[in-house]
């Protein structure tokens, strides 16, 4: 087998009106009663599908002009988010190396990012370098799913809290877009 080396990228999208936005969110996401998920103090990601999600609907609903941006920059004809869940992480909380299966892009909204020591990094699988996302609060980093990412440890003491949301476009069609 040969390794032949590929630039890759990510995507960073700008939410309008993060603050507003994030109140609401935060709002809505306090709602959902603690469960903690390895070393993240409060997550529904082990909730049923079923169980009511407010913030969703509210942050789907917030995003799609943002979808519909990147499947035209991808020029792809169409778009579906397969999951999404929250995670809030207090002092020494963190999410060790991982991907996600089963879909083209992983994406975060960061709600708060109190620091950025705690702004996500991904790894170059065959050279070991570790690179810190370029990402703020109130932004969207979308990046392809098989890239390893993480959430470092968070050694402050305010909360750094995201959504997490799989992606995928479908249909490349790149004579819609000249």
């Amino acid at each position: 087998m040969r390794l032949e080396p590929l630039h890759t990228y990510y995507f960073v999208h700008k939410v309008k009106n993060y603050k507003q936005h994030n109140k609401k969110l935060l709002e809505l996401i306090k709602r959902i009663p603690e469960h903690k998920y390895q070393e993240i103090s409060h997550t529904d990601w082990q909730l049923p599908r079923g169980y009511p999600r407010e913030y969703l609907k509210y942050f789907y609903k917030m995003i799609t002009p943002i979808m519909d941006t990147m499947r035209t920059r991808l020029k792809m004809k169409d778009w579906a988010i397969d999951n999404g869940w929250f995670q809030r992480y207090r002092k020494t909380n963190f999410h060790p190396w991982h991907i996600h299966p089963g879909c083209n892009y992983t994406n975060a909204y960061y709600l708060q990012l109190p620091d950025e020591a705690v702004a996500p990094q991904i790894i170059d699988q065959f050279t070991g370098k570790i690179i810190k996302l370029n990402v703020k609060e109130g932004e969207i980093v979308s990046i392809p799913s098989p890239i390893l990412h993480r959430s470092p440890v968070n050694k402050g003491s305010k909360i750094k809290t995201i959504i997490a949301f799989n992606s995928n476009f479908y249909e490349y069609a790149p004579n819609d877009y000249n």
